[in-house]
């Protein structure tokens, strides 16, 4: 929080600087219109009327992208709901499997089991 406040001083005196030694006075002709002024304040007014046509345009983008995010987050909670439920329904119910006897020979491996073999070390 301080460096914003070092760094606003900071601005405030270059700004200070800036109107203390530009004091000329010069007009500015647009159409019919005719201003005349110190150049300082006359640059740091068309400065602001820059900023301020910049966020006017960009406000209609930035809306947009709220309500997308908005739209976006209802979306993931109604997935999310719906993974619950389905959790909870047990859309895939386990099977009932059949305990066989362990001597017989019949008996197919289990393929997830890990088999025992040499371990292999990564190379470094």
């Amino acid at each position: 929080m301080q460096v914003y406040i070092i760094l606003a001083l900071l601005v405030a005196l270059l700004v200070t600087v800036f109107a203390v030694q530009n004091t000329t006075a010069i007009a500015v002709t647009l159409f019919a219109w005719r201003i005349e002024g110190s150049l300082a304040i006359i640059l740091m007014g068309t400065l602001f009327l820059g900023i301020l046509v910049g966020i006017f345009l960009l406000t209609p983008t930035a809306i947009r992208g709220r309500l997308t995010a908005a739209d976006l987050r209802k979306k993931l909670q109604k997935l999310e709901r719906d993974l619950e439920e389905a959790l909870k329904v047990k859309l895939f119910p386990q099977s009932n499997s059949v305990v066989q006897n362990p001597s017989d020979p019949k008996e197919k491996p289990d393929p997830f089991e890990a088999e025992a073999g040499p371990e292999v070390l990564p190379r470094s």
